[in-house]
């Protein structure tokens, strides 16, 4: 048991993380495309890497501080359900202390609760759609950047017409969130969307640039490019250290979805169609990586 609640830790800490850094959804290559060819990309990934980190920490302190606030003011309600022995029949506020419950439910309950709560939720419903906007120049670029240097798309074509195409396409397949089924929707492409595809497309970069590509070449290009040699720790890493650890994260995952079959919280988890959209949710983004390494 504990070792597949250490697994589960494991998997969920590094879903986290690719989601944090943005690593295999392409946005950071493409935005790393238009640097100069001479440029300081070591330094550069160093920078991105701390930032982030430091980031993460900075936004822990309001989570947690908010989290305890609502804990403290929910503390006789919670106190009230475990004298009545109606725990187990209350795992929807139990469980919504992370994605869009954490988001949509406990803050905006907390916020509520706080001096000044229509300034505090003002601020923070705009905080969560400058989050969204971010993030999505990442993902456009990610998709937009690709068609051109594979040349599916002519350069000539105006790329304020083809930014505009790519989000038409996401806010239509978007709809499917804002129905009555939502939240469902949305589960189902957290955990299989973002997590088993992102580890595969990730094991297979560094394999192709450190087995294919050749180690020693790409330290050359890297060599030409910043002006030094690249240090022992960076091709111990990309050599050993980072396939061995997506390899584990992914046979983790893999010796954890053995125990049950594909699900999602709903009121029937085992439906046969919801199923089925998991699995091609995961073989989708995979089926393309023969051509993304060609």
């Amino acid at each position: 048991m504990l070792f597949l609640i250490t697994l589960l830790f494991l998997s969920a800490f590094t879903t986290q993380i690719f989601f944090s850094l943005s690593l295999a959804f392409g946005g950071l290559i493409a935005f790393a495309s238009y640097n100069p060819t001479k440029n300081d990309c070591e330094k550069d990934a160093v920078t991105v890497a701390i930032v982030n980190s430091m980031t993460s920490l900075y936004a822990s302190i309001p989570v947690f501080s908010v989290l305890g606030f609502k804990a403290t003011t929910a503390y006789w309600d919670y106190l009230n359900i475990l004298v009545l022995g109606r725990l187990n029949q209350n795992k929807f506020g139990l469980n919504c202390v992370s994605g869009t419950g954490l988001a949509f439910i406990v803050f905006t309950q907390a916020i509520v609760l706080m001096p000044g709560s229509q300034a505090w939720a003002i601020l923070f419903f705009i905080m969560l759609f400058s989050l969204g906007l971010s993030s999505m120049f990442g993902n456009i670029e990610g998709v937009f950047t690709p068609l051109l240097e594979l040349q599916i798309i002519s350069e000539s074509a105006p790329k304020e017409l083809l930014s505009g195409i790519i989000c038409l396409i996401s806010f239509l397949i978007a709809l499917c969130f804002t129905l009555g089924s939502g939240s469902y929707w949305i589960d189902i492409f957290d955990r299989y969307a973002g997590s088993v595809p992102l580890l595969v497309i990730a094991f297979f970069e560094v394999i192709g640039v450190t087995y294919i590509y050749k180690i020693k070449r790409f330290s050359k290009d890297v060599e030409w490019m910043t002006g030094r040699k690249l240090n022992l720790y960076w091709q111990i890493t990309w050599r050993f250290i980072s396939p061995l650890l997506l390899l584990i994260v992914f046979t983790a995952f893999v010796i954890l979805q053995m125990q049950k079959p594909p699900s999602y919280t709903a009121w029937n988890p085992k439906y046969v169609c919801c199923q089925i959209f998991s699995e091609l949710l995961i073989k989708g983004r995979i089926i393309f990586l023969p051509y993304q390494i060609l």
